[in-house]
């Protein structure tokens, strides 16, 4: 059992639900948009030239207004989780970190369907606080909020990655569609950080932090043959 006071903040989409898919499907089946590429394929956070009328690419700010309707949708309840996230969840609780999310996924509209989304699909339990901030708006001010030294933040972004080192966390830059990465954000000039694409890679990086992580004052734990993520 580690300190329970070490947070582990995560990310949802691309980390926990795999938001494209959803999408890109609700896009298809309910918006009458034809897609030119499969999720795993995707290597733009702008998704709007995956996206055709009538042989001709969507405007980005077509493509923005979908992503703002469709958090508001049936849909947006019933995202698929990543297989094997609800057990991470659980080696994480189970191992004593206090979890939290930080998702930047709409109004008080999306914040509901996504609480609801996340207990129904990975046990999300109602002692893990979910922050729920504005589409696309910035994690930096929300992060610094977190004690710096004893936080670890998970994110697929690397942007999000780098805002939340600026403000002192341990952060692991982590993709459950390993695939996925964002070129035209830049992603792919920073592929010399290798970020994890397995919950089991993911679970060895997080044990190499911890090895260098100080013990807290009143509180001590163990790794290595007492793992703390078994």
């Amino acid at each position: 059992m580690i300190n329970e006071d070490v947070n582990f903040v995560l990310d949802i989409d691309g980390v926990i639900l795999d938001y494209v898919s959803g999408f890109m499907s609700w896009m298809r089946e309910r918006q009458g948009l034809q897609t030119i590429v499969a999720p795993d394929k995707i290597e733009r956070y702008d998704l709007s030239p995956y996206f055709h009328r009538d042989g001709k690419q969507i405007t980005f700010s077509e493509f923005r207004e979908r992503v703002s309707q469709f958090s508001l949708t049936e849909e947006f309840k019933h995202l698929p989780a990543f297989e094997g996230a609800e057990e991470f969840l659980q080696e994480l609780s189970n191992s004593g970190f206090k979890i939290h999310a930080v998702t930047s996924c709409g109004n008080e509209v999306a914040a509901k369907s996504r609480k609801y989304c996340l207990e129904r699909y990975v046990g999300w339990q109602s002692n893990w606080p979910l922050h729920v901030l504005p589409l696309g708006a910035s994690k930096q001010a929300i992060l610094s909020k977190f004690p710096k030294g004893r936080t670890f933040f998970l994110d697929d972004l690397h942007s999000n990655i780098q805002d939340a080192r600026k403000v002192g966390l341990t952060a692991i830059w982590h993709k459950s569609a390993p695939e996925t990465v964002y070129r035209d954000i830049g992603e792919g000039d920073v592929l010399d950080e290798t970020h994890t694409g397995s919950w089991t890679e993911l679970k060895q990086k997080l044990e190499d932090h911890l090895i260098r992580l100080p013990a807290s004052p009143d509180q001590s734990f163990t790794v290595g043959n007492h793992s703390a993520l078994h």
